[in-house]
């Protein structure tokens, strides 16, 4: 029997974001170990990751060596397409510079690009990370295709006018691939249709104290290819009133709705180039501004596509 175990998004560093109270590091590899733990006790012979595994493509050495040896100890290999947050500018032509990188030399993980990836006797796995076109494979009787994609696929928006593709009408669109595991989009679904699957398992972190932060439930998906049966595990997390800081200060709807508009603006003009947030990611890494400019700068990039 083949298994292989699905994860969302990571995000993981050692910068906690604002208002969390706890150990942010240590919670995110207890959560990473929990996950491959399920993984191993499950019998998964792999485990796919769609990208944002990393937070931020500047992580420090000291989270990359703690990520090899976590993988280490465990006999599955792992399969990871990049998300905008793996990548310096979100230009996929810096991968090659990226902590990404780095875990594939030390053979920890296997970095899927959009040539197809044979895995066992008959399952072939693609990639499109971040910005790439979807794979056009080959549809082989008797061989499972597999697409591991970063892109914003959901079933729910998150703010008004959110750009989201639905996932069952992602799954017809592209019907030469039996599994389509999504990240970039934070929450859970699943949907099955003509005997296949779309799956994002939802990102193990809770970053913010937004309302769908703390109703997130952090969880693992495992896959039987047998008959496309799917398990849904959730992680052991804290309350969230005991990970968050959830005082609300006065100022924060005012800060929401500059944001909200400053995203609004930037959609109507449309006019920007193509490489505008790559130039002002640039901008941010050799300026350094204040953390709160950062965070407010990096949602605009998380939530605008131009």
């Amino acid at each position: 029997m083949q298994k292989v175990g699905l994860l969302g998004d990571l995000h993981l560093t050692s910068k906690a974001p604002e208002r969390r109270k706890d150990d942010y590091y240590r919670t995110l590899l207890g959560k990473l170990k929990q996950a491959f733990d399920i993984f191993e006790q499950d019998g998964c012979q792999w485990v796919f990751q769609p990208g944002d595994f990393f937070d931020s493509p500047q992580v420090g050495n000291s989270v990359i060596a703690d990520i090899i040896k976590l993988i280490s100890y465990y006999r599955f290999e792992v399969l990871v397409c990049a998300g905008q947050h793996d990548i310096f500018g979100h230009s996929l032509e810096t991968l090659h510079s990226s902590p990404l990188s780095v875990l594939e030399a030390a053979n920890s993980i296997s970095l899927l690009g959009r040539n197809k990836n044979l895995i066992g006797e008959n399952i072939w796995v693609y990639g499109a990370s971040f910005g790439e076109e979807v794979p056009n494979p080959s549809k082989v009787e008797g061989y499972f295709s597999v697409l591991v994609i970063h892109r914003m696929i959901g079933n729910r928006q998150l703010y008004p006018d959110q750009p989201l593709e639905d996932p069952r009408e992602f799954l017809r669109k592209y019907p030469k691939f039996d599994l389509i595991l999504c990240g970039d989009y934070h929450y859970r679904f699943q949907d099955h249709y003509q005997g296949r699957v779309i799956i994002n398992p939802g990102a193990i972190v809770r970053k913010t104290i937004s309302k769908y932060d703390q109703e997130h439930r952090p969880a693992v998906c495992i896959l039987d290819l047998k008959d496309l049966s799917v398990k849904v595990v959730e992680l052991k997390v804290k309350p969230v009133e005991e990970v968050f800081d959830l005082t609300i200060r006065s100022d924060t709807n005012e800060r929401n709705e500059a944001l909200n508009r400053f995203i609004s603006s930037l959609r109507e003009q449309n006019r920007f180039k193509v490489g505008w947030k790559a130039i002002l990611s640039r901008v941010l890494e050799e300026r350094k501004p204040k953390q709160s400019v950062c965070n407010l700068l990096n949602a605009v990039l998380e939530e605008v596509k131009c």
